[in-house]
């Protein structure tokens, strides 16, 4: 009766979400799946009687993927659009072909990279023993659904001839599973608790604790922070380039591309808006109508990474062999052009404002620092790494804005990556990520970065990828801007 259709209402919504839920993630990721295999896992060991419910889960999201195919047909005429188009991903960087036994081990290292890894990955072991001790069924379900969606994002292939990954080897990945084991460390919590003896435990200070259980978080929370290794005291991109928006005069004309135009509003809405944008969507490479457009423009703006994007990835997939020009404006000498500001996101300098140069570039003499070039290195499968320790700055350089051009060629598109440390007069160090772009035949490449106002000296420190057979090197030039801003 009434009673009856009370019950089951609630579970067909919920059910109805459910669907709904699963359907969305597999639009947005391939690896919104991965939450099919959690279910269907947990149900049958936990709540086999439940089995009908997933099974009306599963039908609700097969319809919103219908829905999705449908949509798709009707703009591209392929029912299995979504499909097709993560099959052009097959063979992208960190899904290089590995042995089977390997795959579950792939994510296991960022585990147990750091200290404060190591301490909260024991919490979570300990929370497995914790809740499988207690024999609660939802904290056995929990366990069960951090291993097997651990499992499905290791082991998933695109293919088995030769096996390939199905998601890279990054650790950002990683942040689907911080729900389960956030709670599965504190399942380790309380497996520490309860090895505290019953006679301590009546003590009035742990009995204050056990009932105000939210000091502990307040305690917790800020050492982790500090354990951790996200750098603090990094200024906000977005403010800095706030004050870039700011100094240009209202319809200012901006050469860009979309992305930067879409960080600008974020930035500052209602005057970046003001600008007069005149944007394309490749700036990187010569371009007659770019050309023309630069003939009036105040200002070229761009983001480094996504302005290579198309690009590194044609070179990840082995469709392109070389870049054969970068536009003037980023080759020496400049076209009249040079960076007015550089800002970093994070530790990379990723945002050039480029600014019409007052007087020319002041090139710098970096051969002390370097190999006789053009030169060309051969690796073994061993890490290589190059070191340059405490060099001082040289005079009238600090506060400075410099651009490095270069030409190189490598077997690999990322094969080195390169940290500049800057000590300062605060001895606060300033460490700057740089990640190169490379092609098999000789191609330029560029970056833009400042040194700080106060920084004395500077470290150097180049990693190789164990994957990378060779490297050579043209040339590599190091200009400065006419003034220090």
């Amino acid at each position: 009766g009434m009673t009856a259709e009370k019950r089951v209402f609630p579970k067909v919504l919920l059910c109805l979400a459910i669907g709904m839920v699963l359907g969305i993630a597999q639009a947005n990721r391939i690896t919104g799946v991965f939450a099919i295999p959690v279910l269907v896992v947990c149900t049958l060991l936990f709540y086999p009687r439940q089995i009908g419910w997933l099974i009306l889960c599963g039908v609700f999201a097969l319809g919103f993927v219908a829905v999705e195919a449908f949509i798709y047909w009707n703009f591209t005429g392929d029912w299995l659009h979504s499909l097709n188009a993560n099959l052009g991903a097959r063979g992208r960087k960190g899904t290089e072909a590995i042995p089977l036994w390997m795959l579950p081990f792939r994510f296991m290292g960022s585990l147990w990279r750091l200290p404060v890894d190591v301490f909260m990955s024991s919490l979570a072991v300990g929370g497995i023993l914790y809740f499988f001790k207690s024999r609660n069924p939802a904290g056995r379900a929990l366990v069960v659904y951090g291993a097997v969606y651990f499992l499905s994002y290791s082991c998933a292939v695109q293919g088995f001839s030769p096996p390939r990954p199905l998601v890279r080897d990054g650790d950002r990945f990683l942040a689907s599973l911080a729900f389960p084991l956030s709670i599965l460390g504190v399942g380790g919590i309380l497996l520490l608790w309860s090895f505290v003896p019953a006679a301590l435990k009546g003590r009035p200070l742990f009995q204050w604790l056990e009932r105000r259980p939210w000091v502990g978080l307040f305690v917790f929370v800020p050492v982790m922070v500090i354990a951790g290794d996200r750098t603090t005291g990094v200024p906000n991109y977005l403010e800095e380039i706030r004050e870039v928006i700011l100094a240009q005069k209202p319809g200012a004309v901006i050469v860009s591309h979309p992305p930067m135009r879409a960080v600008a509003q974020l930035a500052a809405p209602e005057e970046a808006s003001a600008l007069n944008w005149k944007l394309f969507k490749n700036v990187l490479q010569p371009n007659p109508d770019l050309t023309q457009a630069l003939a009036g423009a105040d200002g070229l703006w761009l983001i480094r990474k996504h302005a290579w994007i198309s690009n590194r990835k044609r070179s990840e997939e082995g469709n392109k062999d070389q870049l054969s020009a970068l536009a003037s404006y980023l080759v020496p000498p400049f076209d009249g052009w040079f960076p007015a500001r550089s800002v970093l996101k994070g530790d990379v300098p990723d945002f050039l404002f480029l600014e019409r140069a007052g007087s020319p570039p002041e090139p710098l003499d970096i051969s002390r620092f370097l190999p006789s070039l053009p030169a060309r290195w051969d690796f073994d499968k061993q890490p290589t790494e190059w070191k340059l320790d405490n060099q001082q700055i040289p005079e009238g350089l600090a506060g400075r804005e410099l651009f490095v051009f270069l030409r190189y060629a490598s077997d690999r598109t990322e094969p080195v990556r390169l940290w500049l440390e800057f000590e300062t007069s605060d001895k606060t160090p300033l460490v700057l990520t740089f990640k190169p772009y490379l092609f098999r035949d000789m191609s330029p490449d560029f970056f833009a970065f400042r040194v700080p106002p106060d920084a004395t000296s500077f470290s150097v420190r180049l990693k190789v990828s164990p994957s990378t057979k060779w490297l050579e090197i043209e040339r590599m030039d190091i200009f400065a801007a006419s003034k220090a801003k």
